[in-house]
C-alpha cells in the first residue's frame, strides 16, 4: 500500500520529469526496511529496485481559432475606427454644437476627440 509521502514524491517527481524534458527520463523504484515505496531519480545506494520510464510528450500546440469563429466588431468599434479615421484625414471636422447647429472643431477640441476615439478602440476593440 502507497502512503500518502509515497503518492506526494511520484506525483512530484512525474511533474518534475514533464517540466524538464532533458532531466530524468528514468524513476527508480524501491522499498526500504520498514516496506514503504520510495522514488527517485537517482537508484539507492544498495538493495533492489526497479527502473520506471517516464515518457515526456510534447507540448501540444494551441488550436488556431478559425475566421468563421471570429466576432464580428461590435458597432462601437465601427464608429470608433470611423470618426478617428474623419479626425485625421480631414482638413475641417465639424460637429453638433449645443444648439444643434455644425461647427467647426478647433485644434484642441480636434486631438481631444482623437483621444477619446483612440482610447475605445484600445479598450474595447482588437
Amino acid at each position: 500500500m502507497l502512503t500518502r509521502v509515497s503518492i506526494l514524491m511520484m506525483l512530484g517527481l512525474c511533474s518534475a520529469a514533464a517540466l524538464s524534458p532533458a532531466a530524468a527520463q528514468q524513476i527508480y523504484q524501491w522499498k526500504d526496511a520498514k516496506g514503504r515505496t520510495h522514488y527517485s531519480s537517482t537508484p539507492p545506494s544498495s538493495g533492489n529496485y526497479s527502473v520506471r520510464g517516464v515518457k515526456v510528450a510534447a507540448p501540444a500546440d494551441a488550436p488556431a481559432t478559425p475566421a468563421a469563429e471570429a466576432k464580428p466588431e461590435s458597432e462601437q468599434c465601427k464608429q470608433a475606427r470611423a470618426n478617428l479615421a474623419v479626425l485625421r484625414d480631414s482638413p475641417s471636422v465639424q460637429m453638433a454644437g449645443a444648439d444643434g447647429n455644425p461647427r467647426t472643431l478647433n485644434d484642441e477640441e480636434r486631438a481631444a476627440q482623437m483621444r477619446l476615439a483612440q482610447t475605445i478602440l484600445e479598450t474595447n476593440c482588437k
